[in-house]
Formats: C-alpha cells, structure tokens, sequence
C-alpha cells in the first residue's frame, strides 16, 4: 500500500514549489503550499517557544485561529492565504475544535481540510501532504509523527539560490532587512540586502546540506533527495525515480504539462510552458567575483560533495 504521506521539504527557492506542483497533477495526491507550522505552531520551533500554551484550553485555541486567520504577513505563508480564501473561519474553527488538538493532529487536519477542498473527500488511495522549504530542519519530528511518511529534499546550487533570493528581495521589499527594520526608509536598507541575504543562504544550504547527509544514514526508506538542476535538465527521469519513490503512477503530464511557477502557488505566479533551464547558468551573469570567491572559501568542500564546483 502506497504511503498516505508526502512532504517536499528544502532551501528557498531550490525547486520546491516546482515539484510541489509536478506531483500534485496526479489525482491521487494533494500536497498543501507551505505552512511552516512547525516553527510557527509548536514546542519544536528552534527559533520560538510555544506561544499559544495548552490548545485544549478554548481561550489558547481561540488565539491561535485568530493569528491563522489575521493576514498573509501575520502568518507568514502561502497555506493561511487560501485558507482565508477559501474556508469559512467558523468552518475552520469548528474542524480545530474537532481535532484532538494535539501539534500533530493539528497539522494533518489543515492538510486533509486542503485536499477535500482541493481534490474531494481524503480517501485511503489519496496521498496528502505539505510543502514547506524549512521544515528540512525538522525532519525528525514530521517521521514521528508520520512514521509512513516520505520525504523528498530539493536541492540548489547556492549561488543560483542567492541570485533568486535577491531578485524576489528587491522586488517584494519584504523579506531580509525589510521584516527586520520595518519602518527603515529604503536608502538606509538596500545597502543591508546582500549581505544579509548572502549569509542567510549559506547558512541555510549548510543547515540543508547537513541535513541530507543525515537523514541519508537514518531515514533511507523515508527519505529521498533531487537537485534542481537534475530535475530539470533531466525531467522524465527524475520525476519517475520520485514517483516510484512516493507510491504515484507516473504521467506524462507530469513533464509535458509543466509550468514556470515563482515562490506562490496561485495560477497568476506561473510563467511560460516548460521547464526552465536558463534558470541553471542566468546566476553567472549576475554574481561578482568576490561572491563567488566567497562560496569557494566557505562552501568548497561541500560545493564539490554535491557536484557544484
């Protein structure tokens, strides 16, 4: 029996929503844009305590709903955006209620309420499951509570990661120094965007790197890893060996039916037909040489581990 579980977990911008959105064409599977209701939700955030208490208390639960229901910058995420969308806030707030109101039985209940929505009533032959790219550092706890479940990491060229990191920055002034120093006017905080951004992604890929090299040893039937630039210059093969991975029949659709998406999951962010493989090499025109350098220094070892050197 195919696993009733998927999650698609791995830096920004290294293919997630892509994949997201190749395997989601099958009927069979409904896996939901990102939550990051981990870090957002529960006592195994490594950034926040929990903040919302014993969710078996109406007045925490109550709280909690209305953060989820309070705007797409509040909750920070694709998922709570359709979600106020598209499902009626009593609605949602009597399924919460419904649930054991436990941090796990939380999160299956926000991806079944996406797949019924999306593809009909959660039957055993579906496969249901979330994308959200930072939930890699957390890998351990969604096998707990989904022993069953699998994973499947997305993987990037760094270098192409920052160009693509900048690129979304300048244009959505919103994220990197901008969360941070809100008020800030902009002549103060364009100086601030590469070299915060820099540091997030090669912290953030090492964090990723470690993580697959561990899962690797520990989780090898539960766990499944693609770089980027395989899956796209190599679409038919990759997209097969994930599906056999996951339990779904494979369709050409899958390939021939592809899209251009950027980091949302609505059909305005999609782009032209096809895969894009000028997306491998556009960061070269784009990266100084001192970045570059920068990368060799601190990345090299681990540039040539996963064939980027």
């Amino acid at each position: 029996m195919p696993p009733n579980h998927i999650f698609i977990v791995g830096c920004a911008r290294s293919g997630t929503t892509l994949l997201r959105q190749i395997l989601s064409m099958s009927d069979r599977v409904s896996i939901a844009p990102e939550t990051h209701y981990i870090r957002r939700f529960t006592r195994n955030s490594r950034w926040h305590a929990n903040q919302w208490g014993d969710l078996h208390n109406t007045a925490n639960l109550d709280r909690m709903i209305a953060f989820m229901y309070g705007g797409r910058r509040v909750a920070g995420s694709a998922y709570w955006s359709w979600l106020q969308r598209n499902v009626d806030r009593q609605v949602f707030r009597q399924r919460i209620y419904q649930s054991d109101r436990t941090e796990r039985g939380i999160f299956e209940m926000l991806i079944e309420l996406y797949a019924e929505t999306t593809k009909g009533l959660v039957a055993d032959h579906l496969i249901i499951g979330e994308k959200t790219p930072s939930h890699f550092h957390y890998i351990p706890t969604l096998l707990d509570w989904f022993p069953d479940a699998k994973i499947i990491h997305t993987f990037r060229d760094p270098r192409a990661i920052l160009v693509s990191e900048l690129k979304k920055m300048r244009k959505k002034k919103r994220e990197g120094p901008w969360r941070i120093f809100k008020s800030a006017p902009s002549i103060l905080l364009e100086p601030l965007e590469l070299p915060f951004e820099l540091l997030h992604t090669t912290r953030s890929w090492l964090a990723a790197a470690k993580w697959h090299k561990y899962c690797e040893q520990h989780y090898p039937q539960n766990y499944a890893f693609v770089r980027f630039e395989d899956l796209v210059t190599q679409p038919e093969k990759e997209i097969c060996r994930l599906c056999d991975f996951g339990g779904i029949e494979f369709e050409p659709a899958m390939v021939s039916d592809v899209r251009v998406v950027g980091s949302g999951f609505q059909n305005q962010h999609r782009g032209g037909s096809g895969f894009d493989v000028g997306a491998l090499t556009r960061w070269q025109a784009s990266l100084n040489p001192a970045l570059v350098l920068w990368f060799s220094l601190f990345l090299g070892e681990q540039l040539r581990y996963f064939g980027y050197a």
